[in-house]
């Protein structure tokens, strides 16, 4: 059966897909999205990615800048082929141990890496400019449009969101930590959205989608109203701690919120997997918190955050290497239609 939601979101927001038909009709990806292209990235000895990939950000050019953990930071343009790095593996000036999070404010690009807490700053052309140490340990970082620094943490005890200075301390946490967190439940996910002059976030552990003010205050929140999301359980046995095949276990048994993400000028995404990993889906909401849809199921997508990325009405999904490709590729997507008055 499917849900008030799902007929709420075909009858209000794409109407003309039931013309002709006698029931309502459960949204799919390709209802919202069409595939623009598929781009292989150069897997040359220099471009090679390592393990645990994600898409750190897309420039203004369209060059897609990827992360792993070998240490690196590859620049790709809009056909795949490898541009070059930013900065490489070390403590010095520009370098780094482990880039979890980069983001751009006026043309710079600016790199968050978590083993040395520092963000590096690089300019349009990559180079480097300036580091400055912070004072929190992050998941992810990024601006306002007046330049105010953010940061995102998924594990943190209390809070899930912070406001740094200029110079990297601490000036304010917000965003308390969900209920359904404990130490067994440590997961990276989740995230931040900026956008009209205010922040969203949402937590791995918990399908409740928030709004705050850029000083903190809670304006709003919502809870997802999935079929295929389920909590972590409300106890766990201490035991599993030590034991990685049973904490897995433990793991595949709940949703982990991976990904939230801005979608247009004033849509939201909510990318969670469901118990298992087994499959991946996407909720829209406008900016307001109200839903536009829910569980559109994903097409290969890899299931890990960061596995996404999107760029006004363009999304950008990291998929697998196939058998015949050393590196991964992205598929580009852009919406069929806009949702800017939803």
């Amino acid at each position: 059966m499917h849900s008030l939601l799902t007929v709420f979101a075909v009858t209000t927001v794409f109407p003309e897909l039931l013309t002709g038909c006698a029931e309502e009709r459960t949204l799919v990806f390709d209802d919202i999205f069409r595939e623009e292209s598929r781009i292989v990235l150069d897997s040359r000895d220099e471009f090679l990615i390592g393990p645990l990939p994600r898409i750190g950000t897309v420039t203004a050019g369209g060059d897609i800048v990827i992360l792993d953990i070998t240490p690196r930071t590859g620049i790709y343009d809009r056909t795949g082929a490898g541009k070059g790095v930013i900065g490489g593996p070390g403590d010095g000036p520009g370098e780094y141990r482990n880039p979890v999070s980069i983001t751009s404010h006026n043309g710079d690009l600016y790199l968050y890496d978590s083993m040395l807490s520092r963000i590096s700053r690089y300019d349009r052309t990559f180079r480097f400019v300036s580091s400055m140490l912070v004072s929190e340990l992050l998941d992810e970082i990024d601006f306002s449009e007046e330049g105010r620094l953010y940061g995102y943490w998924s594990t943190h005890p209390s809070e899930l969101v912070c406001e740094l200075d200029d110079a990297g301390q601490l000036l304010r946490r917000f965003a308390p930590q969900s209920e359904n967190h404990n130490e067994a439940a440590r997961s990276a996910g989740g995230g931040v959205v900026i956008s009209g002059g205010f922040l969203y976030t949402i937590s791995p552990y918990e399908y409740t989608l928030s709004k705050y003010s850029l000083d903190g205050v809670l304006v709003d929140s919502v809870q997802g109203r999935s079929a295929y999301y389920v909590p972590p359980p409300e106890q766990f046995d201490v035991r599993i701690l030590n034991d990685i095949p049973r904490l897995d276990e433990y793991h595949d048994q709940w949703s982990h919120i991976l990904q939230i993400l801005r979608i247009g000028d004033r849509a939201l995404a909510v990318v969670f997997a469901a118990p298992g990993y087994s499959r991946a889906f996407l909720a829209l909401y406008d900016s307001d918190l109200n839903p536009i849809a829910e569980d559109i199921q994903l097409p290969d997508y890899t299931r890990a955050p960061g596995a996404l990325f999107s760029r006004g009405d363009r999304l950008y999904m990291l998929l697998e290497p196939s058998d015949d490709q050393a590196n991964p590729s992205v598929a580009v997507y852009t919406l069929r239609r806009s949702l800017v008055d939803l």
